[in-house]
């Protein structure tokens, strides 16, 4: 039916038609076969194994890493003290140095396997939401936490395991 002089029927038989056609020229169809031609934006994927993780805590065993395992490792390393140190370590007060609390958020990033750099601004983030949870308490001092007895207590009972496996 005819409408105005306009054909609905011609017009969408025309409008298939093109369509179809720029659907089938090979460069333009993504799901042609391997004629398709490579191009230099295509990447290769990279797949992670546990192996290539950065590490054989958590994360390589198929659990998620914990930023307040992590830190636990780094206060208890003696050669990451100008970092991050026990304030008190009895009652699981730390302290992260001002001029050096980068190089713990860019190890914490390296550790998770992030493509880009963490920042403390982002990894102090992460410590506001472990405050809400209760597993970490802020302090009323400058760059100063505390793990809550509860996480202190288990830190500490899972400390002598990690040591044997290694």
């Amino acid at each position: 039916m005819k409408m105005n002089g306009f054909d609905p029927g011609v017009e969408f038989g025309m409008r298939e038609s093109v369509i179809q056609s720029v659907c089938t020229e090979p460069a333009l169809n993504p799901l042609a076969g391997p004629e398709r031609p490579l191009t230099p934006r295509v990447k290769a994927e990279r797949s992670w194994s546990a192996e290539s993780l950065p590490s054989s805590t958590p994360a390589g065993r198929g659990k998620k890493v914990r930023l307040f395992h992590f830190l636990f490792e780094m206060l208890e390393d003696p050669g990451m003290a100008h970092c991050v140190s026990w304030v008190p370590s009895s009652a699981g007060v730390f302290c992260f140095s001002s001029t050096h609390k980068e190089r713990v958020a860019e190890l914490w990033g390296q550790r998770k396997g992030n493509r880009r750099p963490m920042t403390y601004q982002k990894m102090s983030r992460a410590l506001r939401n472990y405050t809400r949870s209760g597993e970490i308490i802020k302090v009323r001092k400058k760059l100063t936490y505390q793990f809550s007895r509860a996480t202190l207590t288990t830190l500490r009972s899972q400390q002598p395991v990690k040591n044997a496996l290694h």
